[in-house]
């Protein structure tokens, strides 16, 4: 994902595209979905661990009650 805008920036030089409102609306676009899913898996990790702390607590009987 970190190469994208060069890779993009790249191949719109090659093929001369010029540079407009709907590439950079593309782009956002593009950008806001990798920033979602990267958030999303964030999520889902921190969760895992969470839950994985919290039953290891409850196994050990360390619970902080």
């Amino acid at each position: 994902m970190q190469k994208l805008p060069e890779l993009i920036c790249r191949k719109m030089d090659q093929f001369e595209i010029a540079y407009d409102d709907k590439i950079a609306e593309c782009m956002v676009d593009m950008y806001t979905e990798g920033l979602s899913e990267g958030l999303s898996r964030a999520t889902q990790v921190m969760q895992s661990a969470m839950m994985y702390k919290a039953t290891k607590e409850i196994l050990e009987g360390n619970t902080n009650e």
